[in-house]
């Protein structure tokens, strides 16, 4: 069974921001995969040659907006609160500030992390323009670590929500930035995944 889904919205956001305003009235619906897409008339569907999922570009006289849509299809851009999560920030957190001799042979894998706070003014002599600051452990050890926020996640406003199963990511830059704009879905139940996005700048 086909998921229909509208993108509308982020049609809409796109012709804003790319000051397209020549589309013809009228919709027409894309079939791709299980998922059947709302689009202005004038694109076209134009598929390409993936590896391990389906790609391609929705195509019209003014814009191009990329899709892929498959199992490892691209999450687009994560939200502070998924950065912080994901951990991956503490490699280079524990290899740059951690005292090796006071903690020696800590594994960024083990550490845990049992608290963030937004960092203050007096952080900086710990570590200059970090955003947040980490409350960690390693089996006996308890300490401090940076989180300095990619510029990339500053640059964007990202909403994720849940509609009718669907695990949903929107993503857009924020006034004055570049970046992408784009949509990332996902079904719960299945494994179909689907995002589309385009570049700005």
């Amino acid at each position: 069974m086909k998921n229909a889904i509208a993108i509308m919205g982020i049609i809409f956001l796109l012709t804003v921001m790319t000051s397209c305003s020549n589309f013809q009235l009228g919709w027409l619906t894309m079939d791709l995969g299980s998922y059947l897409i709302d689009f202005p008339r004038g694109f076209r569907l134009k598929p390409e040659r993936g590896i391990d999922s389906d790609v391609g570009n929705f195509v019209s006289k003014d814009m191009t907006l990329g899709y892929d849509y498959g199992a490892y299809s691209d999450t687009l851009v994560a939200n502070t609160q998924e950065y912080i999560k994901q951990g991956w920030w503490k490699d280079a957190a524990i290899m740059m500030y951690l005292n090796k001799l006071k903690y020696p042979d800590v594994d960024w894998v083990e550490t845990s992390v049992l608290n963030v706070r937004p960092s203050v003014k007096t952080d900086s002599a710990f570590a200059e323009g970090c955003d947040y600051i980490a409350n960690c452990a390693y089996r006996k050890f308890r300490f401090q670590l940076p989180i300095t926020i990619p510029q990339e996640i500053k640059d964007h406003n990202v909403i994720v929500d849940t509609v009718d199963h669907h695990y949903r990511r929107l993503v857009w830059p924020k006034p004055g930035k570049k970046g992408i704009t784009g949509v990332y879905m996902r079904d719960e139940r299945e494994t179909g995944l689907i995002a589309c996005n385009t570049r700005h700048g």
